[in-house]
């Protein structure tokens, strides 16, 4: 079954929902972290064929994720389980994501990934530019999903 058409259809609004929810995330608590995940997801969706989705080298991808449960483990041991851990590992792990979205599948999962960043910035701080955030991340998650369904 050839994905490759769906993934290219939906690569622009998977990138805005991905920047979307980093950005969400980023107003609620970490602006420094926004610096970085921004232009570096921006980075990856582009060396990843931008708006016609290619797949990456797996060894490579397997390499980063191995790096982000090693960096999630040892900040763990450090400063224990809690929401901004959580949520910083899911901005690497989206980050890593769009380097790897050949298929809808992949699509899908970015889009659930930022889904859950938006609830741990939800978490994080309760602030009305986050309100603001969260109300435009909500906006973009359904045309993104609805632009899924339709594609694939």
């Amino acid at each position: 079954m050839n994905e490759r058409p769906a993934a290219s259809a939906t690569s622009g609004w998977v990138l805005a929902c991905a920047l979307t929810s980093i950005s969400v995330y980023a107003v609620s608590d970490q602006v420094r972290l926004w610096l970085l995940a921004v232009p570096a997801a921006f980075v990856s969706w582009l060396i990843s064929g931008g708006m016609r989705p290619a797949p990456f080298a797996r060894s490579i991808i397997n390499a980063i994720l191995l790096i982000i449960v090693g960096f999630a483990g040892l900040a763990a041991l450090g400063e224990g389980i809690n929401v901004e851990l959580f949520s910083r590992v899911l901005t690497l792990l989206i980050v890593t994501k769009l380097l790897d979205r050949a298929t809808t599948r992949d699509a899908s999962q970015i889009v659930s990934l930022s889904l859950f960043l938006g609830i741990g910035a939800i978490l994080t701080s309760n602030s009305f530019l986050t309100g603001v955030g969260i109300l435009t991340l909500g906006g973009v998650l359904l045309a993104t999903v609805m632009r899924l369904q339709v594609a694939g």
